[in-house]
């Protein structure tokens, strides 16, 4: 779930992280939604690698349990 509002807030053409670099950056607003397209994609990604297996959202080495 924190995945998917993470994506929200950068996503285009209503995210309010965007909104909040776009006031501290001097840069055009298109700019900005063609730099977090990598990003979301990323995210895009890992989101349905965490549906189609879920384990990997819950995942612990045996190691750091000790």
């Amino acid at each position: 779930m924190v995945r998917i509002i993470e994506m929200g807030e950068i996503s285009p053409p209503f995210g309010i992280n965007l909104f909040g670099l776009k006031g501290v950056i001097d840069a055009p607003l298109q700019q900005i939604y063609r730099g977090v397209i990598p990003f979301l994609m990323a995210d895009l990604v890992s989101l349905v690698l965490f549906m189609a297996f879920p384990i990997l959202s819950t995942f612990l080495p045996h190691a750091m349990m000790k």
